[in-house]
């Protein structure tokens, strides 16, 4: 009986010791929050853009943790672009995987204890551009974890930060060259033109690369069905996902190499009274290596107002000739 005691003691003892040699609090008992805050709401593309990260210890005792002289290696960061729902890429994670930044620049991924006093803040700024892709504007959400410690493999907490918003408005440049296109579409909007002058107009900003003018009289949203690439994606999308698929759908027109086109003639026009719709049927020739590929299209047009506007767009036959 007494050495069974013994052996208890004994190891009571060595769980004592093994305790109070590890004097850094567990992470469930830290009190630690994260807060994100910016200089401003609105920024332009190509802009500084700075997060301000504030870390406090909210608790009523120090509070020890490890901290990264890189600082993102503490923090994960989430950017969701709202107008599309995307989360950005995170290029923290792909500069952490480099094992040959590790060997130029050890120092970077060298962590340190930094201790907290009640109500103390620990602050750092993250310069959004340098780690994320943000080309196009509209309305952001970035979300923050801090981990306290990202260096250990023990099981601990992750403190998420606010939710904080931000607009990105295009750049300066960029927004007077977009002006001057509004104002041209706006002229364009403005004028007249026949079913036949619709087409016309349609297939020489084609020509051109005009992409705009040559969209410009189409509705996407019932010209997209003809072509069974987008259909079925687009018939179960969200409202939000048919935009994006619009969006690729139109890239996917634009980007055709070997569809440029050596010429066109409108063979014919069908109008109808009682649905205020009509019928252009038209020829066209595209270039080719070694062929030139032609297609009769028949292009429907509902009246919407003053303007013409393509619906569907049949194609009737193909052919090729040297």
């Amino acid at each position: 009986m007494i050495k069974k005691s013994c052996i208890m003691l004994m190891i009571l003892c060595t769980c004592f010791n093994l305790y109070s040699q590890d004097n850094r609090l567990p992470v469930n008992d830290l009190e630690l929050k994260a807060f994100l805050s910016l200089d401003r709401e609105q920024y332009r593309i190509e802009e500084d853009i700075y997060l301000n990260v504030e870390v406090m210890n909210t608790s009523e005792d120090p509070v020890s943790f490890y901290v990264s002289p890189y600082k993102l290696n503490n923090v994960k960061l989430y950017i969701l672009n709202l107008q599309n729902g995307l989360i950005l890429d995170e290029k923290y994670s792909r500069i952490l995987e480099n094992n040959d930044l590790k060997k130029e620049k050890p120092e970077l991924f060298e962590y340190t204890t930094k201790t907290l006093y009640p109500d103390e803040v620990y602050k750092f700024r993250i310069n959004l551009p340098e780690y994320f892709d943000l080309p196009e504007p509209g309305r952001y959400k970035v979300k923050l974890e801090f981990d306290p410690f990202a260096n250990s493999t023990l099981p601990h907490k992750i403190m998420i930060s606010n939710p904080l918003f931000f607009v990105l408005k295009d750049s300066i440049k960029d927004e007077a060259f977009n002006n001057m296109i509004l104002s041209l579409k706006k002229i364009e909007e403005e004028k007249t033109y026949t079913p036949q002058g619709t087409i016309e107009f349609m297939l020489n900003a084609y020509q051109k690369g005009n992409w705009d003018g040559y969209f410009l009289y189409q509705d996407l949203n019932a010209v997209i069905m003809q072509y069974d690439k987008f259909r079925d994606r687009y018939l179960k999308a969200s409202t939000v996902m048919k935009q994006k698929i619009i969006s690729e759908f139109k890239e996917w027109i634009m980007s055709r190499p070997e569809k440029e086109i050596e010429k066109y003639d409108i063979l014919d026009v069908y109008h109808s009274l009682t649905d205020k719709s009509s019928v252009v049927k038209c020829k066209v020739t595209y270039k080719s290596p070694a062929l030139f590929k032609t297609y009769i299209y028949k292009y429907k047009l509902i009246q919407k107002g003053v303007k013409w506007i393509v619906v569907d767009i049949d194609v009737q036959t193909y052919s090729k000739e040297k």
